[in-house]
């Protein structure tokens, strides 16, 4: 079973941008964002892959449970 953050279309070496209008510079931000949510929220998350910024659509859980289990499985990927 892949992991929640693959299921939820990112990848090793993605460079995390933002979630939603959060930046997130730093790991303990984009946690902090994630811990943020509204549970079933969709959030987007901007990010750098192989030099190409990108947005990756999300339905998140919501608050610390949503770290400890990660994004759902639906998402859009679109390049910017």
């Amino acid at each position: 079973m892949a992991a929640p953050a693959a299921r939820a279309g990112l990848k090793a070496g993605d460079i995390l941008l933002a979630v939603g209008d959060i930046r997130t510079p730093t790991r303990e931000d984009f946690i902090a964002a994630i811990e943020a949510s509204e549970a079933g929220a969709r959030s987007s998350i901007r990010l750098t892959r192989n030099g190409r910024k990108r947005v990756v659509m999300v339905r998140l859980g919501g608050g610390r449970e949503t770290v400890n289990r990660g994004m759902s499985m639906s998402h859009d990927e679109r390049d910017v």
